[in-house]
């Protein structure tokens, strides 16, 4: 879980899309490779996943799927007001945890994420010059309170 939530809050992105010429709308595949993630539960961490983010109305709407190493699917699903503020997931977050987005330019979007009120992680999502690489750059505390970095690294097919 914690795995797909620092994925997904990450891609909380596309509410502050601005039309269908976004640098951030469109498909993207992860680059396990170029990626380098915390680690996670034996077997949770993720084997591949593909990210769509679409306008739909007033909001940036997100579908992350995938599979994890132990085979079990990964679907997250949520959506987020173009111009910024909290993400509304499709499935409940744990409680206590509220993820906000907020446009900084063009090609990059920074994620909080709170727990109880206290900052717990930032994220920094930045799309490439050429439109062709989404970088995303996470740093937060794990559960045990020590802080951890992730980058994932997308790609457009």
């Amino acid at each position: 879980m914690r795995r797909v939530l620092a994925c997904s809050l990450f891609l909380g992105l596309a509410g502050l899309l601005l039309g269908a010429d976004d640098p951030f709308v469109g498909t993207w595949k992860l680059n396990l490779d170029k990626s380098k993630f915390a680690p996670s539960q034996p077997g949770r961490a993720v084997k591949e996943e593909t990210l769509t983010i679409e306008m739909t109305n007033d909001d940036g709407t997100v579908t992350m799927r995938g599979t994890r190493e132990d085979g079990s699917a990964i679907l997250v699903k949520y959506s987020t007001p173009i111009t910024g503020g909290p993400v509304k997931y499709d499935s409940p977050l744990p409680a206590g945890l509220i993820v906000t987005s907020k446009r900084l330019d063009q090609r990059t979007v920074e994620m909080v994420t709170m727990r109880d009120g206290k900052e717990v992680s930032t994220q920094r999502n930045t799309v490439s010059a050429d439109g062709k690489t989404l970088r995303a750059a996470s740093k937060g505390l794990n559960a045990q309170g020590q802080t951890v970095e992730s980058v994932a690294v997308w790609e457009k097919p």
